[in-house]
């Protein structure tokens, strides 16, 4: 269950301001593709327009004026796409240096040291319930592939109430493929809490929360049981969540 909601946690631990870079690069080299597209078909019509007024200038003195006019337009057409497509692609160049500045900046600052405080740091329970999934690597009946479970899952009931552990802010409300939601929490110090299975949602993002303060209530797994799983991480590094509560 949490396989589908890992990616969610990485992305918001390596700062909002990368993901709104990689948004800015995918749409420059969409611009750019077709810029550079719509060049070639202009040129190649501009080509063609040149070609026949050079076949047919003796036979058409008469409209001599008007065709050098057409291949002047043609021209500057071609000129304004090749124009346009060269500035995308630069700036494209230019976002693509800076995001990948800032990944290396992130990558070596790596995790925070763990303070006293912190290592004893202790959060509110999510749901009531048994915990009866631990953090293991796992393989997926359908694909075969192996995957790596970085939470617990708790076993609850219908309709259970899920609370924030801890105050922060609601970064993500994502619906999962195999139904219901996720929600991403940040906190104080680095931490950032996942909690998938949830059957309703209460808060959206960017809304504040305080500890303990109702996110959803709990919805069923495939197989019919009520199952939130949750995630802890800090400073993008799993943490057992066994070691919080």
């Amino acid at each position: 269950m949490l396989s589908a909601v890992v990616g969610l946690c990485l992305l918001l631990a390596a700062e909002p301001v990368v993901d709104k870079m990689r948004e800015r690069e995918k749409i420059l080299a969409e611009h750019w593709a077709t810029a550079a597209n719509l060049s070639r078909h202009q040129a190649w019509a501009a080509y063609r327009l040149v070609r026949r007024r050079q076949l047919g200038f003796m036979a058409n003195a008469s409209q001599r004026r008007d065709d050098a006019q057409a291949v002047d337009l043609a021209l500057a057409v071609v000129g304004r796409s090749l124009l346009e497509a060269r500035l995308n692609k630069e700036e494209l160049a230019h976002v693509r240096a800076e995001r990948e500045a800032v990944e290396e900046t992130l990558r070596r600052r790596g995790p925070a040291p763990t303070s006293a405080a912190t290592a004893t740091l202790h959060f509110t329970r999510p749901v009531a319930g048994t915990i009866v999934g631990a953090r293991q690597l796992r393989r997926d009946p359908a694909t075969g592939a192996e995957f790596r479970h970085d939470g617990v899952n708790i076993l609850t009931r219908m309709n259970e109430p899920v609370r924030a552990i801890e105050a922060g802010t609601v970064r993500r409300v994502a619906p999962l493929p195999q139904g219901g939601f996720a929600i991403v929490v940040e906190h104080a110090s680095g931490w950032v809490s996942i909690l998938s299975g949830l059957r309703q949602t209460a808060v959206s993002e960017g809304t504040v929360v305080p500890g303990g303060q109702i996110l959803g209530v709990a919805g069923r797994t495939l197989d019919g049981a009520a199952v939130v799983g949750f995630e802890l991480w800090r400073d993008r590094t799993s943490v057992d969540p066994r070691q919080a509560l």
